[in-house]
């Protein structure tokens, strides 16, 4: 069973990842691991694609690792990056408008009074 300290944290945690902010935050993610793959030089290894290593001191299963890592990197940075993006500005302009929708008078309030 799970302890109402273990529910609130996983609220908090599931508030602040579902959030405009945790969408930014995904995304700077991808780009930071798609430099650190292309500092690293990954690039030459999607060379794999034409059956052929990237030179002779590495295998064709390590040049397959590295090149799948690379195009991971790539299309994450090239598709998914962008949506979260987009999905980050959605979701901020949504949240924005639902703030500023006012009442109607002679409403109560969500809570039921007794």
């Amino acid at each position: 069973m799970t302890s109402t300290e273990e529910k609130r944290r996983g609220n908090f945690l599931w508030r602040k990842g579902i959030s405009p902010q945790g969408f930014l935050i995904r995304a700077a993610l991808i780009g930071v691991f798609f430099v650190i793959v292309h500092v690293a030089d990954l690039r030459e290894h999607t060379t794999f694609l034409t059956g052929t290593p990237a030179d002779a001191a590495t295998s064709l299963n390590q040049t397959i690792l590295f090149g799948v890592v690379y195009l991971v990197a790539y299309f994450s940075v090239v598709i998914v990056a962008p949506i979260l993006v987009l999905a980050a500005g959605i979701f901020a302009w949504a949240n924005l408008l639902l703030a500023k929708k006012p009442q109607p008078a002679g409403t109560a309030d969500a809570t039921l009074q007794i």
